[in-house]
């Protein structure tokens, strides 16, 4: 029996080390995409997607986002559980990446292509509503003294 054991335990250990220096990789990839994202892109707005979601016939529902959102001083990287009741309050837990269990780590690193998407689209929505605005209140000033430029 401890025959037929050994070599599975050795492919776990060996598994497990591969693992574990994935799991430590990608921790460094979010890190240096979230301080891209803060420290060089200075990117003040939140967005978030959707990692897992279960409802129930009970009317409980729980979900698991990804999320670039401020947490404290500083936007920031996490993940967010929520757990609404039909005709109660809901719940919310915030966790910072870096906090994160390892398996969450793992499942939610899969949805950062769709996070940078995410906040890719709400930034270009934001600029051209910004210009639309800009335009249509720029529309309503007199011309200005100087060579009928608009003020």
């Amino acid at each position: 029996m401890a025959d037929a054991l050994r070599p599975r335990l050795d492919r776990l250990q060996e598994l497990s080390k591969s693992l574990n220096a994935e799991a430590d990789r990608i921790s460094k990839v979010v890190q240096n995409v979230e301080s891209a994202l803060t420290d060089i892109c200075h990117i003040g707005m939140a967005a978030y997607v959707l990692i897992e979601s279960e409802d129930d016939q009970a009317g409980y529902t729980r979900s698991t986002h990804l999320a670039y959102a401020r947490y404290g001083q500083r936007f920031r990287i996490s993940v967010i559980d929520s757990a609404d009741y039909a005709g109660g309050p809901g719940q919310e837990q915030v966790t910072l990446w870096s906090n994160c269990s390892r398996d969450v780590k793992l499942v939610a690193f899969n949805k950062l292509p769709e996070l940078l998407d995410k906040l890719i689209e709400l930034m270009e929505g934001t600029i051209e509503q910004a210009k639309h605005n800009a335009d249509m209140v720029e529309s309503f000033l007199p011309p200005s003294k100087e060579k009928g430029t608009k003020l």
